[in-house]
């Protein structure tokens, strides 16, 4: 049982030695390359002017913005009515037997 956990701590410490080692290698690579080439989307060839895509034409006038003039109070009360109710409609409650006298003593 110990033998199994001192070949576990080992080989973990190899593992974590190593990636740590290989992770300073890359970091110094990385440095000591030209900044500019650290992804290399960033060594592309333009294309030719002719195909190039032209960009629309900005527009000569500015559309009109919407506006509101928040300066007058309007009248913001809305009419209310009260709804009619006929009462013959209505449905009654429904009716709740009482309990028995009788029912309780058993």
């Amino acid at each position: 049982m110990v033998q199994r956990l001192l070949i576990a701590v080992a080989g973990a410490s190899l593992i974590t030695s190593a990636m740590l080692l290989g992770m300073n290698e890359v970091a110094q690579h990385l440095k000591e390359r030209d900044p500019t080439q650290y992804f290399q989307i960033s060594s592309f060839t333009p294309a030719p002017e002719s195909r190039r895509p032209k960009p629309p034409p900005a527009p000569a006038v500015p559309p009109e913005r919407p506006w509101l003039d928040h300066a007058q109070p309007r009248d913001t009360r809305v009419p209310v009515t009260a709804p009619s109710v006929d009462p013959e409609r209505l449905a009654a409650p429904p009716l709740v037997p009482e309990p028995s006298p009788d029912a309780g003593s058993d």
